[in-house]
């Protein structure tokens, strides 16, 4: 998987800040659901990277149930084949 594709990493970036602040979350704690350092994080927010394979599993279990059939619908769009 190619996570570091400028799409990938633009869309996910904007992904994961919606997320964060519709659940009232600072950066610290999104961090620390994610497992990261909180400056890595907000470089991944940032788009300054793409997620790592870990970091994107942890995030989908973040979102509802309802929520997670969405979002891997739209990441598998962005893959592409």
């Amino acid at each position: 998987m190619h996570t570091d594709r400028p799409f990938v990493k633009s869309t996910f970036c904007k992904y994961v800040r919606e997320f964060r602040c519709r659940e009232k979350l600072s950066k610290a704690k999104m961090a620390e659901r994610l497992h990261m350092d909180p400056s890595s994080y907000s470089a991944l927010e940032k788009g300054v990277y793409g997620p790592s394979g870990a970091t994107l599993i942890l995030f989908i279990l973040q979102l509802s149930p309802q929520e997670q059939p969405v979002f891997l619908s739209k990441f598998q769009g962005l893959l592409g084949p």
